[in-house]
């Protein structure tokens, strides 16, 4: 299966790395996926898991030129057709201006009264790229997150029987040399780990002085910005969460002569128990452990700057070694 936004590598991520774990929670803790995210018209992620699936919120954008509903109208088309009798919503607009404005350009509300046991959230871009809104461009993609979680956490409460879910992120790897520069120099917002692996690493591999896209062979620095930004909203709601490697691989192109790295991430959460004094982060090195990259259909060690413990490189051998502490 290939879509307009696919890659082989992008698709081996999806078979090699998450499928075999969404299966297991599947089969092994019957988990059924109330999935959340953005599949893109051609619904690779939807028709690959589709027997594990009981519902979808999706979300797409405006179309560029002049028929802006074109992709929103194929989406609706195709969640119908494949879906059958699973129930649906596709919600027009970013996915951060819907979840944060609570409605889509349509004026469709967006409400969540369940769990969601599995986010998708497909950046094509930046993590820190950001998005036209009525005030002009805006970085949302971190208030989206600590939304998603807030919403999580009223749903845990209000139903504590459901409490373990997945979150899939995807963005490209690249960012600005200031703008890691000026939030890797805070040390007091930086975990001691955080604090500890960026020493080791911009030793190794500095960030330049003056201002550029920082891209593909600073993917370490973008690493300790996602771990420590994540890391910091996982405390309020409570979660203990399990961070699999940072799997980096090769997207679309921008255009012929610009490429697309891309990096991957996959967390476990789950609510802990409230009367528990504080939530866990496994593994404790995470950021010394060695970053993942894709080479055809399998899935290899890429030791980065600061990376001096060597991955697991098989997500089920990974997830057994915690499985304990998600599942009793």
């Amino acid at each position: 299966m290939t879509g307009r936004f696919d890659t082989p590598d992008k698709n081996t991520v999806r078979e090699v790395w998450n499928t075999p774990v969404l299966r297991y929670l599947h089969d092994n803790h019957r988990i059924k996926y109330r999935y959340l995210g953005l599949p893109g018209v051609d619904l690779i992620d939807i028709k690959l898991w589709k027997d594990m699936i009981e519902e979808v919120i999706a979300f797409e954008l405006p179309d560029p030129g002049p028929d802006e509903r074109r992709s929103i109208i194929q989406l609706k088309r195709n969640l119908e057709l494949v879906l059958a009798r699973v129930p649906w919503k596709a919600y027009y607009g970013s996915i951060e201006q819907v979840i944060l404005l609570r409605e889509d350009i349509d004026g469709s509300k967006y409400t969540q009264t369940k769990l969601v046991t599995l986010y998708n959230l497909d950046f094509c871009d930046e993590i820190t790229s950001k998005i036209p809104t009525r005030e002009g461009k805006k970085c949302l993609r971190f208030e989206l997150i600590r939304q998603l979680l807030t919403d999580q956490h009223e749903c845990f409460r209000n139903n504590p029987e459901l409490d373990t879910f997945i979150i899939l992120l995807t963005a490209r790897n690249q960012t600005s040399s200031r703008f890691m520069r000026s939030y890797l120099a805070d040390e007091e917002d930086l975990d001691a780990s955080t604090h500890s692996f960026v020493k080791k690493a911009n030793k190794a591999r500095p960030i330049p002085r003056d201002n550029r896209p920082l891209i593909e062979d600073y993917g370490w620095a973008l690493k300790a910005f996602i771990f420590n930004t994540i890391h910091s909203y996982l405390a309020t709601p409570h979660l203990t969460c399990l961070l699999f490697p940072m799997v980096q691989y090769t997207g679309r192109p921008v255009s012929n002569i610009i490429a697309s790295p891309m990096m991957h991430w996959m967390f476990l959460c789950k609510f802990e128990n409230p009367q528990l004094p504080r939530a866990k982060v496994y593994p404790k090195n995470f950021l010394f452990k060695s970053s993942l990259t894709v080479s055809g259909e399998s899935i290899n060690i890429s030791k980065g700057p600061g990376e001096v413990y060597h991955s697991m490189v098989d997500p089920l051998t990974i997830f057994k070694e915690y499985e304990k502490y998600f599942f009793s």
